[in-house]
């Protein structure tokens, strides 16, 4: 069992140095059991905290909160309650208060406003899950000015699933403030997604405030706005996008290209191809067509390499590339 907590640190418990938690059962904490210094192991456990629904919040508390560095925590699933606040979002399942190199492996983030708050430099999470919390699943934020931005976060095989169920097109499953100083975020094969027959979906699979973020291989399933957004450093498009060949709706001026990377054009009319909604930056598109009536306008977001309107050839490949928003023709 862990300690019961002084009177003076109520409601929640300090553990001391070198803590080693291992096979602990479900343990219903008190608000933020956990507040670490440094040196927590923590294996194969189930913790969650207690609601708080209906009372006033000072701070922003989790079930496990960490300020310290080099802690691990592996194989926990980790819970909370939400608080109703779809503003403050004051229930976490775990937080990171300026806490640096810290490893988690094959955990769970549940039920909370947020599933994981990230607030400290170069921490680790490996096969991940933030699922069904009310607001963001995984948030990289500072909550002071005086807060450590959380740079060169790495995060591999995660998933974020089924968040932002206050609403619909709320929340992100995976978010990265603006304006805080971030970057050096890497992201490797990670999936946002949701459930068909739930009454709400996320906003964005991704959304990067920062600008500043390595994504490889990323996939969404379902976002109510963007599946993801703002990235800049985004690498490997041809594994992050279906492969498969993809007919737009006859005469459709402005394709939708989420996730796509091959279209195949079958207008059975004149076509001019204006434009496409829901691209990413860095998205790459190979062009066909199966006849003479489709043709590539030349615009403020579409720049062909002959700059003008491309009458497109059923024997031809064209290629694109988004660029901040502009395709660009590339071959």
């Amino acid at each position: 069992m862990l300690p019961e907590a002084p009177d003076r640190l109520r409601p929640g418990v300090r553990l001391a140095c070198r803590v080693v938690v291992r096979q602990l059962g479900l343990v219903v904490m008190p608000i933020r059991p956990l507040e670490r210094g440094g040196t927590l192991r923590m294996h194969n456990c189930k913790i969650f905290g207690v609601s708080r629904q209906g009372t006033s919040f000072e701070e922003r508390t989790a079930t496990l909160r960490l300020s310290g560095h080099d802690n691990m925590v592996t194989n926990t699933e980790i819970g909370a309650d939400y608080s109703t606040d779809q503003t403050e979002l004051w229930n976490c399942a775990a937080k990171l208060e300026g806490a640096a190199g810290n490893m988690f492996a094959n955990c769970v983030f549940e039920g909370a406003d947020v599933g994981i708050l990230i607030a400290g430099p170069d921490n680790n999470f490996v096969n991940c899950r933030a699922d069904i919390n009310y607001g963001h699943g995984f948030w990289f934020t500072r909550e002071s000015p005086t807060d450590i931005p959380p740079w060169r976060i790495r995060l591999s095989n995660c998933w974020a699933h089924r968040n932002s169920r206050y609403g619909s097109n709320l929340f992100d499953n995976f978010r990265i403030d603006s304006g805080q100083y971030i970057n050096g975020i890497q992201m490797t094969n990670c999936k946002s997604s949701y459930w068909s027959q739930d009454g709400w979906t996320h906003r964005y699979g991704l959304y990067d405030g920062a600008g500043d973020t390595l994504v490889v291989a990323f996939k969404d399933d379902g976002a109510a706005t963007k599946w993801f957004d703002g990235i800049s450093g985004y690498s490997g498009p041809q594994a992050s996008f279906s492969q498969q060949l993809f007919t737009p709706p006859n005469k459709t001026a402005v394709p939708d290209v989420k996730g796509q990377s091959v279209l195949r054009f079958h207008n059975s009319e004149a076509t001019t191809i204006t434009g496409f909604v829901n691209e990413v930056n860095g998205q790459t598109l190979d062009m066909i067509t199966t006849n003479g009536n489709t043709s590539i306008a030349h615009n403020t977001t579409l720049k062909t390499n002959t700059l003008a309107t491309k009458l497109l050839e059923p024997s031809r490949l064209y290629r694109f590339k988004c660029i901040s928003g502009t395709w660009y023709e590339t071959n």
